[in-house]
């Protein structure tokens, strides 16, 4: 079922909420009603120079993140880094149950002509908001390593051409540029390392990704670029947080 979201008289668009999450070697758990879905890894993309790409601000605080919960989220940012000129047609039969069902020609222009101010005005606070939370319920960490003092993390959307998306509005990707040094999780501290040790016999570990997002493009699909700027594994009862990771200045 799809959930209404855009509200004005007597019209509304409604999105479906639904997905899964995953990542690593093993198989996931089953997979949540509600949620990201992280992609096996394909061929890598052709990525922007990140060296001409505007860079995040490691100090903001993570109440300025904004949880990434639906596919209409990736579909603003990717209308609001991508430079292109919005489509708002494509982004009504995309998002909107109502315009979708309408074979009238006058309702469907009537529709589109109300949708257009609102599809702007998301645009522009997607725009306005490029630091992003994804968060899954899974993700697979392998055992200490004792030589490195680590866990390797093999979480499916940090990998080589991973990426993520949300179900409810299909065709637009969320990819990572720095995954690479976020594969490996540094802990020194022995005490924490044991504790999280004797916690992967019994229990997965959900994971944050914390992400500025830098731009979009058309190659290979819609993508929405994003740089990592933190990742944090969790205790899946408490919410607790057992390894924070940070991007390097």
């Amino acid at each position: 079922m799809r959930a209404s979201w855009l509200m004005q008289a007597g019209l509304a668009g409604s999105l479906l909420l639904a997905g899964c999450s995953g990542g690593g070697k093993s198989a996931a758990p089953p997979a949540p009603k509600n949620g990201p879905v992280q992609a096996a890894a394909a061929p890598a993309r052709p990525a922007p120079d990140e060296r001409r790409l505007p860079h995040p601000d490691l100090s903001t605080p993570d109440s300025a993140y904004v949880p990434l919960t639906s596919g209409t989220q990736l579909m603003f940012l990717y209308n609001a880094f991508s430079g292109l000129p919005p489509d708002f047609e494509r982004m009504a039969n995309e998002s909107s149950d109502e315009y979708q069902r309408t074979s009238d020609a006058f309702r469907k222009q009537d529709l589109l002509k109300a949708l257009i101010p609102q599809y702007q005005a998301r645009i522009e606070d997607a725009k306005a908001h490029p630091y992003v939370l994804w968060q899954a319920d899974w993700t697979h960490i392998e055992h200490y390593d004792m030589a490195r003092k680590g866990f390797p993390l093999l979480d499916s959307l940090l990998s080589d051409g991973g990426s993520g998306y949300m179900s409810d509005v299909r065709g637009y990707n969320f990819l990572l540029s720095n995954s690479e040094g976020f594969r490996f999780l540094s802990v020194d501290d022995e005490a924490r390392a044991r504790e999280i040790e004797a916690m992967m016999v019994h229990t997965s570990f959900p994971i944050r990704i914390y992400a500025f997002v830098q731009s979009a493009d058309d190659q290979g699909g819609r993508n929405v670029r994003a740089h990592v700027v933190k990742v944090q594994i969790l205790e899946r009862n408490s919410g607790r947080v057992l390894i924070e990771q940070k991007a390097e200045d």
